[in-house]
């Protein structure tokens, strides 16, 4: 019986979690996707699907972004900023296992490609998939000590694991979160000790 209450308790912060976090699924990619076209924009090599993609991304025509990014990883398999974009693009659209695909496939091909485990540990949270996604968060973390939004994923994944303590950046990395702790799990104040711990 016990387990069954936890199993619902479980689910239910999860889904708290999840509902809270949306809004910062949805304005990362653009912020990634700009920086990503600075540095294609200066590469002869980007297929022109890729530059229109990125374009309809950026417009908010997200179904016509994953096509041309599909496009692009079928023309150039080794580009794995194509693989990137098509896996933001499926992330915004819902498709979860299919952009944890597409990420994963990026990263085999730039192991460090900034961006992508976070991504890659959003769609894993969004699976309900907690232990592959703290995994993702802590090598984005690891990588790029000083990403706020990376730490603020971790900590949204380690609560949901119910594992609050593990949610503290490393010594040196950041404040302790002992508002965190104390907060509500998604309320403003939750959110701003999740996200200024590395500040």
């Amino acid at each position: 019986m016990y387990s069954v209450g936890r199993e619902s308790h479980n689910s239910h912060a999860s889904s708290r979690l999840r509902c809270h976090s949306t809004a910062v699924l949805f304005a990362l990619p653009l912020l990634v996707l700009s920086a990503a076209i600075q540095v294609q924009a200066q590469n002869a090599a980007v297929p022109p699907e890729f530059v229109e993609a990125t374009q309809a991304m950026h417009e908010g025509r997200i179904e016509e972004a994953a096509a041309g990014f599909a496009a692009t990883v079928r023309r150039q398999p080794g580009f794995a900023e194509g693989h990137f974009n098509l896996g933001l693009a499926d992330e915004e659209l819902g498709k979860y296992n299919e952009a944890v695909a597409s990420l994963r496939q990026a990263l085999k091909l730039k192991p460090h490609l900034r961006g992508a485990d976070l991504f890659l540990g959003i769609a894993e949270f969004r699976l309900n998939n907690l232990e592959t996604a703290a995994a993702a968060m802590e090598r984005e973390t690891a990588a790029y000590p000083k990403d706020a939004t990376a730490w603020m994923w971790l900590g949204v994944v380690r609560l949901a694991q119910e594992r609050a303590e593990d949610a503290e950046p490393r010594k040196g990395v950041g404040a302790p979160m002992e508002d965190l702790r104390h907060a509500t799990p998604g309320s403003l104040v939750w959110h701003f000790a999740c996200a200024t711990r590395c500040a």
